[in-house]
């Protein structure tokens, strides 16, 4: 039998007994984000409207790009001929599908990725929020090649039942045009609404093969310290029930 996969088994034992299992989508050890992508669970969930059909945009999941977990929201535009840009079109979630009435008071926080391929053809990416009021929040094409943070918060007298994000690229373009990942939803007190189930758990063996050196390391040791004082446990049993028959 492998000795390198006994070792690991042992060492994941170890991992379980002593860290906890938690994987983090949005960068905290007790909750996942409203979305997270790590599959494809949330993109039915999203509505085209306006010129978005004559962009050919498109929603899929990116393995590659991510903020973390196991995917990213990417959006792609396949345009072959120019778009009036004063055309509103995009994509956008209701309140409803997740399990709001509306999004009043409601801060909407995510990461989002510009694609370099598109910076030559947009100036920003805007998410929004749309009903009673219309509120915005732009990210410049500066910050491509980056992770950033951005986010908007619905005023607390207003019913808008809806967010998403405009049609970026309005010139002929065929590509990926931006990330998202992790976006998180919070109510007007401060809590945030629960992930929809588009997450998927790290496997264990991923997880080791992630951890650091100095963490194998301790792990290790961990191990070793468990495997003398499980010889000594049962040397001492063994030795107690001899004394006894002898």
């Amino acid at each position: 039998m492998n000795v390198k996969k006994i070792v690991y088994a042992l060492i994941a034992a170890v991992y379980m007994a002593v860290i906890p299992f938690t994987v983090s989508a949005e960068g905290t050890d007790t909750e996942k984000a409203t979305l997270c992508f790590d599959n494809d669970t949330a993109l039915p969930m999203f509505v085209k409207y306006g010129t978005a059909n004559d962009a050919g945009l498109g929603l899929s999941i990116s393995s590659k790009t991510k903020e973390s977990g196991n995917g990213a929201l990417c959006i792609s535009e396949d345009i072959t001929s120019d778009i009036n840009p004063d055309d509103n079109g995009g994509v956008y979630i209701t309140a409803e599908s997740l399990g709001l009435e509306n999004f009043k008071g409601c801060t909407i926080q995510m990461s989002v990725y510009f694609d370099r391929a598109a910076t030559n053809y947009v100036d920003n990416f805007t998410i929004f929020s749309d009903g009673f009021v219309w509120v915005d929040a732009v990210i410049s094409a500066n910050t491509a090649g980056r992770w950033s943070k951005i986010s908007l918060t619905v005023p607390e007298n207003a019913d808008n039942s809806k967010i998403g994000f405009t049609l970026p690229v309005h010139t002929v373009y065929t590509g990926n045009v931006a990330y998202v990942d992790n976006i998180e939803v919070y109510n007007a007190d401060g809590t945030m609404v629960a992930n929809i189930g588009d997450y998927d758990e790290t496997s264990i063996m991923e997880q080791l093969n992630n951890i650091s050196t100095s963490e194998m390391i301790i792990l290790l040791v961990v191990l070793v310290v468990l495997i003398v004082v499980t010889i000594v446990g049962i040397g001492f049993v063994v030795s107690t029930i001899l004394k006894r028959f002898s």
